[in-house]
């Protein structure tokens, strides 16, 4: 019988392998988790906080998938589970105390401006992250003092917060697979065709020939993509409670987890990858940073952002990654259930701009978060330094982007 490891049970030991061993990756994640307090001066202006969404079920089942009918006529495809709507809601508790609880230690808002009117929130379109962000504002935003709204139970544990999205097809903020045929052809003809990529297809070919009669797969459509499919679809059912498949042992499992991790890599290494996918967030990040810090600071039509302290963004483990390796900070490691990264703004009557420290939360459960070495933004990372270290990816204009690069460009391929 199959004896899953969970995944957050293992995230630990395995970053402290990665960050003891020497590896091809530019990244470092601090294996010192963040308990120390700030330095004297230092406020705390903005937060940023980019999440993934709670536990699912499977978003696409294989071919001869035991559990269709159990999954389909209940939660149904790619739907958030009970665990996961758990996982987000704690999340939101752990962040109302870190950016609230004045006797916590460390930097806060005033708790006099804990304020749902202080927080902007930004969803993929997906349903799962639209609940997941729901749930996540619960926890975080419980209506105090004059925002309950009625004189029940209800009224004094939520309350409503507006949630900006887009359809998910077209969301080219927060959607890691938005269409854009260029980035397809960069993917599926240069990076899985490398060297590398066919090395590892060629190690796992006998696996590969397993899994075509055990989930029905044709022999032709299982490669290393297809497999961190079947991986995914695995983990969700396990997730879910369902029971695993009799052909699985741990030495399948191990392998599936292995082929999951290089995909992870795959899709999140490339330059022209990350730029298709994160380039509109890091020109979103400084609009409004130019909206609290910049030449727009002043203007009226500003006004209603700079009331902001707080922007969340809920999304997926796939862009999570990409963000990280933007950043060069992902350490190789799928983005677990409610992971996040929060990118904090600070000022300091010592420097002369504000700066980012950047930390992320990758097990929900310990509470554990570990600061952000930044290669090409040392302390303080300044904004203009951050910004010089991912000029190359900024996107100011995402619907050119889409309609002129990912279009237009690929036509040079054809």
């Amino acid at each position: 019988m199959m004896i899953f490891v969970p995944h957050h049970s293992i995230i630990f030991f395995l970053l402290l392998l990665l960050f003891c061993a020497s590896t091809t990756f530019e990244s470092i994640i601090s294996t010192e988790i963040d308990h120390q307090p700030n330095k004297p001066n230092e406020e705390l202006k903005l937060v940023f906080l980019f999440h993934r969404h709670g536990e699912r079920t499977p978003y696409q089942l294989y071919p001869n998938d035991p559990f269709k009918d159990n999954i389909t006529n209940t939660v149904g495809i790619g739907q958030l589970i009970n665990k996961g709507k758990r996982r987000l809601y704690h999340l939101g508790q752990y962040l109302s105390k870190r950016y609230y609880n004045q006797n916590d230690g460390g930097n806060h808002f005033p708790i006099e401006k804990k304020s749902p009117r202080n927080v902007y929130v930004r969803s993929s379109g997906s349903e799962r992250c639209l609940q997941s962000v729901t749930l996540l504002l619960a926890g975080m935003f419980p209506p105090e003092n004059q925002w309950k709204w009625m004189n029940d139970s209800l009224g004094s544990l939520w309350q409503p917060i507006a949630i900006q999205t887009v359809p998910f097809d077209y969301d080219s903020l927060l959607n890691p697979d938005y269409k854009c045929p260029f980035a397809e052809h960069i993917l599926n003809n240069e990076i899985y065709q490398s060297k590398e990529a066919k090395n590892i297809t060629k190690k796992y070919r006998n696996l590969f020939e397993k899994l075509s009669n055990w989930t029905g797969y044709r022999l032709n459509e299982m490669n290393l993509v297809n497999a961190a499919c079947i991986y995914d679809i695995l983990l969700s059912e396990h997730n879910f409670d369902l029971p695993s498949p009799e052909w699985l042992n741990d030495n399948i499992w191990n392998e599936l987890k292995i082929i999951n991790d290089y995909v992870f890599q795959f899709n999140s290494t490339s330059r022209k990858i990350q730029r298709f996918r994160c380039g509109a967030i890091f020109g979103e990040i400084f609009h409004r940073l130019n909206t609290h810090f910049g030449n727009d600071s002043q203007s009226s039509s500003s006004a209603n952002d700079r009331r902001h302290q707080i922007y969340i963004y809920s999304t997926h483990d796939e862009w999570l990654a990409q963000f990280l390796a933007s950043m060069k900070v992902y350490n190789g490691i799928p983005p677990s259930f409610g992971s996040t990264i929060m990118l904090e703004v600070y000022q300091n009557s010592q420097i002369n701009e504000p700066y980012f420290k950047g930390f992320y939360l990758n097990s929900t459960e310990t509470e554990s978060v570990y600061p952000l070495q930044f290669p090409d933004c040392l302390q303080p990372c300044t904004l203009t330094k951050f910004r010089e270290s991912i000029k190359d990816l900024i996107v100011e204009n995402p619907k050119q982007l889409v309609e002129q690069e990912c279009f237009v460009e690929i036509k040079k391929y054809l």
